[in-house]
């Protein structure tokens, strides 16, 4: 499997990254996720890019950052391996999207990136788990599109606020339970 012989290479820990959801308006900025990818490779982690085949083809920016990073790999594969490698992942930052679910399901922490959407009713289920959010005035709105003049809710989230929940995260220490957690 394309994870295990990566892991292999090397011992430092592997934090998963989604960069895509399936609505543009739960996707973080391209810029902000090549400074994260960056930040962790220079301080120690690998990043394993995780998303569909078709996201990844328009996510160029993310790419070209990539191709040039011996920390970094994309993984573009059939959900059962996602499923496994995400297992073996120290932790994920992922936006509000199936990954952060699948994720949570396989008892990896999280750091979820949420926009449009209310955490408290579509959030990480466990314990352990992270959210970030900036919330607009037009938040939570659940709109596929932005009707806004900028993609406020997801354009605030900075590099340092999910670093520093990452952080809180990895302090934690705790694999996350997939149980829901009571509301």
């Amino acid at each position: 499997m394309f994870f295990d012989e990566w892991a292999s290479v090397s011992p430092a820990p592997v934090m998963a990254v989604a960069p895509a959801a399936a609505w543009p308006t739960k996707e973080w900025p391209e810029e902000r996720t090549i400074e994260l990818g960056k930040r962790l490779c220079a301080t120690g982690w690998r990043v394993l890019l995780v998303c569909r085949a078709e996201e990844r083809a328009r996510l160029k920016e993310i790419g070209a950052w990539v191709s040039g990073e011996p920390s970094a790999r994309w993984m573009t594969t059939d959900l059962l391996t996602v499923a496994a490698a995400l297992g073996k992942a120290r932790a994920a930052v992922v936006p509000d999207s199936g990954l952060m679910h699948l994720a949570t399901a396989v008892g990896t922490p999280v750091v979820a990136l949420f926009g449009p959407a209310d955490p408290a009713r579509t959030g990480p289920y466990g314990a352990g788990h992270r959210v970030v959010r900036v919330p607009p005035p037009c938040a939570p709105c659940h709109r596929r599109t932005c009707n806004q003049p900028r993609h406020a809710c997801m354009e605030d989230i900075t590099v340092e606020q999910v670093i520093a929940e990452s952080q809180q995260l990895l302090e934690y220490g705790v694999r996350a339970s997939p149980q829901r957690p009571a509301r």
